[in-house]
């Protein structure tokens, strides 16, 4: 699959991962990888990934991760930190990034439904 595009046909893990410099890498998965989901916290996804000197190099922490299961995208956006062991390095990604950002406006005279989907929207 020819990096950039975006696999929805596929079938099984993918990742993705791409620094600030614009590198982008797609690593083999060792193992099924372990979604976390929490309740009242932001996703959380590990994937275990074949080592390499690359890996252990400045720069990918805080890196847009991008995961799909089946050809479908897994609510994660960032590698919050990687874990280096002996036989693999294990990913670990975090998702909800916009959830962290705080959102002021007013409203006259509008349905709170109507206002949640207008703050969404933006």
């Amino acid at each position: 699959m020819p990096v950039g595009t975006t696999p929805t046909d596929s079938v099984g893990w993918t990742v993705e991962i791409e620094r600030a410099d614009g590198t982008i890498r797609r690593p083999t998965i060792l193992d099924e990888p372990e979604v976390r989901p929490k309740l009242n916290a932001r996703p959380e996804v590990e994937v275990s990934v074949r080592p390499d000197d690359s890996w252990t190099a400045q720069g990918w922490e805080d890196s847009a991760m991008r995961v799909w299961r089946d050809g479908r995208r897994i609510p994660i956006d960032t590698l919050a930190r990687l874990e280096v062991q002996p036989d693999r390095v294990v990913l670990v990604g975090r998702g909800g990034a916009d959830l962290l950002r705080r959102v002021k406006t007013e409203f006259d005279d509008v349905a709170a439904e109507v206002a949640i989907e207008d703050v969404l929207a933006e």
